[in-house]
C-alpha cells in the first residue's frame, strides 16, 4: 500500500510494505532485482520506471 508522507520534510519519501520502513524515492527501490510481492502497486518502482523510461527519451531525443 502506498503511504507517502504530505509534510515537506518527507515530501519525497514512501514506505516500502517488503523492507516494512520509509525510503526516498528518488534512491529507487533497494532491491530492484529481488522477488517483490507489492511491485506492481509500489509507488517506489513505479517512479523509477518513470525516471528510467524519461532518460530513455531524452537519450534517443539527443541521437
Amino acid at each position: 500500500m502506498f503511504m507517502a508522507h504530505s509534510t515537506t520534510q518527507m515530501e519525497h519519501t514512501a514506505y516500502c510494505e517488503k523492507d516494512q520502513c520509509q525510503v526516498e524515492i528518488d534512491k529507487g527501490c533497494r532491491h530492484p532485482t529481488d522477488y517483490c510481492q507489492f511491485r506492481k502497486a509500489c509507488i517506489i518502482h513505479f517512479m523509477n520506471q518513470e525516471k528510467s523510461r524519461e532518460k530513455r527519451r531524452k537519450t534517443l531525443e539527443d541521437e
